[in-house]
């Protein structure tokens, strides 16, 4: 402990050191600046909606698949790629969004693709529905989506997620109408 007596002085010195606050802070907006410089302008989600099934498995689901432009870049010619597994079969019905350009029948199952222009911030919604060619009971999953563009003259290729499908919660053909109903009122509904 120090002691002062009257009218006498002491001076303590304290020195901080901000470079390591300011080096953080450096690194940190590198960081923000790569992650913005290499992230894919362009996304693609793979969900489902109307999953139909009984107590015989599977009848039939909608699958949708998004793809959002994160950028302020126009692309063109953005093909998009979904794998149908030999198990399934995709259905030309009329409340699809827009058909694929072509259809590819491999040993594995077929390959659907479209292709479409995006401008900045779009987002397109694919939907399609699958019917089952045999009884499936239980859980399916569908492959990823793939997603191909050119950006500066390179290819680029963005995967979606795989997609789950469970048929072990039976599902009446009424409880299914009922469902859908309540599903196009939520989406008739929706504020913005």
């Amino acid at each position: 402990s120090l002691r002062l007596s009257p009218k006498e002085e002491f001076t303590i010195v304290v020195k901080t050191n901000y470079r390591f606050i300011l080096y953080g802070v450096l690194v940190l907006v590198l960081l923000i600046f790569l992650y913005f410089m290499f992230k894919n302008p362009l996304v693609i989600v793979k969900r489902s909606e109307h999953v139909r099934a009984t107590d015989q498995g599977l009848q039939e689901v909608s699958v949708v698949l998004t793809v959002t432009n994160r950028s302020n870049k126009e692309y063109h010619k953005v093909q998009v790629f979904d794998k149908i597994p030999k198990l399934l079969r995709l259905s030309h019905s009329v409340d699809q969004t827009f058909k694929p350009i072509k259809t590819i029948h491999t040993a594995t199952g077929d390959i659907a693709s479209w292709e479409f222009d995006v401008t900045p911030k779009e987002e397109r919604i694919i939907t399609y529905r699958l019917t089952p060619k045999l009884a499936i009971i239980g859980d399916l999953r569908l492959p990823r989506a793939q997603v191909k563009f050119y950006e500066g003259g390179h290819l680029v290729k963005v995967n979606s997620n795989e997609l789950d499908i469970s048929t072990s919660k039976w599902v009446t053909p009424r409880e299914a109408e009922e469902q859908a109903k309540l599903d196009q009122y939520n989406r008739d509904h929706e504020e913005f």
